[in-house]
């Protein structure tokens, strides 16, 4: 049950920064050099985010396998 929640908090953390990055108007910039850089580091900054919120979440029962 817990890695469903951490997949939820997940999906909602890595929503409310696309929607940022949306209200940023990130795409229209995608051709400047800061911009690309800057959005880059902010989507590798998500990843390491998520990764760390599940693993956080879901303990050790993210390495139970239930057949």
């Amino acid at each position: 049950m817990k890695t469903k929640l951490a997949l939820l908090v997940i999906t909602l953390f890595t929503g409310l920064v696309g929607y940022g990055l949306y209200l940023l108007d990130v795409g229209s910039h995608h051709q400047e050099i800061f911009w690309a850089l800057g959005s880059s580091l902010a989507f590798l900054v998500t990843l390491l985010i998520d990764v760390w919120l599940f693993f956080t979440i879901a303990g050790e029962e993210a390495y139970q396998w239930n057949v």
